[in-house]
């Protein structure tokens, strides 16, 4: 038997493009609206079923839901259609979809319907459009096998775009509903933005002929699945990520699993590259963008991720300081997990395609403190480091700090730089 769904605002713009992709495939839609005269002209010779029903009548609402499968609701202004039609949906058991792109209704679904929909084990699916269903496919494509992420960047790059009366509604609604001021959606809120440049962008380089455009970050997803980590990490990580992008023609991330508060996480390691004179040898240049979520983040660690930034903007632009190709190969690496033992350093080490050419090491950590800066040297083996290069270090850091660095007496298993230094490599 073929099940019927519900399309409520069946004569709508979008309401005809659903009608049209379900016949195609093999449901019957029913034409629901409140216009009793479109429905039926609509309905003429289509051998479709319609049903007049209102927003703000909840029985007829009952009426035109009774014995479908489920209801697509494409009738804005959602911020007053979503919520009577969910309850209608509910009353009748059947899932519920719409395709609001009005955020602050979206929100609203959430906020009022996410435990009674779950307790009553009913769906209920906003967003199911343009701007909410199609980042969702974008997304479960690109991710493949990935279990969690930290954030994923969609942008749309519209050559032309014609809004329909009912989206021009639907802004309307929203724009008086935030006394017009433009809306974001970050850590679980709304923030509201008198002036649109206010608004956080991206630079994102799209194909011809749009090309090259910095897009408004409208929504920000909280991230899932990660524990004992700072949420600096993944804006981090995505800031590191379009920096490296720059800083080569060679930049990957590299994504690996641990186990941290007893659940296994994805952690993600940011690299780059620059040639070198040397076919093999290489220096890394690392800095882990992690921090434990107590203390001063923005020393321990931003400091070292904004410095090899930095170094990667210098050594990527041809006309920099730093444009001179250097001896050995460089390689940044923006590590994750550095605040939980040096998980991603540990990683980068352990793999001997990534490691094998490795001849040095300087690690960036805490080197915006105002205290005396401070250079560590330590290696793989028990040994002391050549007097030449403890020279030229300090003597590097003292170009650039105005302070000779203290030397510890013992040295740890891993090679470090810290204190206000750097562009040592």
């Amino acid at each position: 038997m073929t099940e019927t769904v519900a399309v409520f605002g069946a004569y709508g713009h979008t309401g005809r493009f659903v009608v049209a992709e379900l016949r195609d495939r093999g449901y019957r839609p029913l034409l629901v609206g409140r216009d009793a005269g479109k429905l039926q002209a609509m309905a003429t010779g289509s051998g479709l079923g319609y049903r007049a029903a209102s927003a703000d009548d909840p029985a007829s609402l009952d009426g035109a839901l009774r014995g479908t499968a489920a209801v697509v609701n494409c009738a804005g202004p959602f911020a007053a259609t979503a919520g009577p039609v969910i309850e209608a949906a509910l009353r009748a058991g059947i899932p519920y979809v719409d395709v609001a792109a009005e955020i602050e209704a979206n929100l609203d679904t959430f906020t009022h319907f996410a435990e009674r929909a779950r307790a009553a084990r009913a769906a209920v699916v906003p967003a199911m459009a343009f701007y909410g269903g199609l980042g969702d496919l974008l997304t479960t494509a690109a991710m493949a096998d990935w279990t969690t992420a930290d954030e994923v960047h969609v942008a749309y790059g519209l050559s032309s775009w014609y809004p329909t009366a009912g989206t021009r509604a639907s802004g309307t609604v929203s724009r008086e509903r935030r006394d017009g001021r433009r809306v974001r959606y970050t850590g679980g809120r709304l923030e509201y933005y008198v002036d649109s440049a206010d608004l956080p962008t991206l630079e994102w380089d799209f194909p011809a002929p749009t090309g090259p455009l910095r897009p408004a970050i409208l929504t920000r997803a909280r991230t899932h699945g990660r524990r004992r980590r700072s949420a600096a990490s993944a804006s981090c990580a995505r800031v590191s990520s379009f920096s490296f992008a720059r800083s080569s023609s060679r930049a990957a991330s590299h994504s690996f699993t641990a186990t941290i508060g007893g659940r296994r996480t994805t952690l993600v390691n940011l690299v780059a590259e620059k040639a070198g004179l040397s076919p093999r040898e290489e220096i890394v240049v690392m800095a882990h963008r992690d921090d434990s979520g107590v203390g001063q983040g923005a020393n321990d660690n931003a400091s070292g991720t904004a410095a090899l930034i930095e170094l990667a903007r210098g050594y990527a632009n041809p006309g920099g300081a730093l444009r001179a190709r250097p001896t050995h190969r460089i390689v940044f690496l923006s590590t994750d997990g550095g605040a939980l033992g040096g998980l991603g350093a540990a990683h980068f080490a352990a793999d001997p395609v990534q490691s094998r050419d490795v001849v040095a090491v300087v690690n960036l950590t805490a080197i915006g403190g105002v205290g005396r800066p401070r250079l560590e040297l330590a290696g793989d083996s028990p040994r002391s480091p050549a007097a030449a290069l403890v020279e030229t270090a300090a003597t590097r850091i003292l170009d650039q700090t105005g302070s000779m660095p203290t030397r510890p007496t013992s040295h740890g298993p891993r090679p470090r730089a810290s204190g206000p230094t750097p562009s040592a490599a």
